[in-house]
């Protein structure tokens, strides 16, 4: 028997409507910088626009859906938005592998998208060293054996994960310009309990 120990829990959410013309025009009027493969907003707070509102609401409302479902967390405590931006990236460019510092919960919405765009996932070295230390044959890939996990990046989709968890976007193959929503997260409330001296109110 193969059981498994401690799962990355991602969360897939899809929007239950077509993004509008004013959302992906709020998107691309945006100003950017270069980053490492491909372009940032210089806004760093796009949820507080209003043509973007229904978006975070739907953002939010995923947000508490995971926490719930994957953790379990009480109303003790609320995860919110900290930061939010957009990406921008052209035919032939990438974005790096990384992972989001200060946050807890992590995601990434789809604004406009090439059919074969995909995202992928990071196995940590500490996580499964017989993977990522050593090259072994491999019949067939698992979860278990596989180092990346990559999901499609398709249109009005949402994902949420741990924000250590290392994620990239390899170059785009298509013909059109991938537009996204990336946004951290942080939690306010009551944490731990009194008596066992862990009680912490942020």
């Amino acid at each position: 028997m193969i059981q498994s120990l401690f799962p990355i829990p991602l969360g897939v959410y899809d929007l239950d409507r077509e993004i509008k013309s004013n959302e992906i025009s709020a998107i691309k009027s945006l100003k950017y910088y270069a980053n490492q493969g491909n372009q940032t907003s210089e806004n760093t707070s796009i949820f507080d626009l209003n043509a973007l509102r229904f978006i975070r609401e739907f953002a939010e409302q995923s947000i508490a859906d995971y926490c719930k479902e994957a953790y379990s967390i009480t109303n003790k405590v609320e995860m919110y938005i900290t930061q939010s931006w957009a990406n921008h990236t052209k035919p032939t460019e990438w974005h790096h592998a990384h992972k989001h510092s200060n946050s807890i919960v992590s995601g990434v919405f789809y604004i406009e998208t090439n059919d074969d765009d995909k995202i992928s996932f990071l196995q940590a070295n500490s996580m499964n060293p017989i993977v990522t230390y050593y090259h072994l044959p491999f019949q067939d890939y698992t979860a278990y054996n596989g180092a990346t996990w990559w999901m499609p990046s398709i249109k009005g989709r949402l994902y949420l994960f741990p924000s250590i968890l290392e994620h990239e976007v390899a170059k785009v193959e298509g013909n059109k310009d991938r537009w996204s929503i990336s946004f951290n997260t942080f939690m306010r409330g009551e944490l731990g309990e009194k008596m066992s001296l862990t009680h912490l109110v942020i």
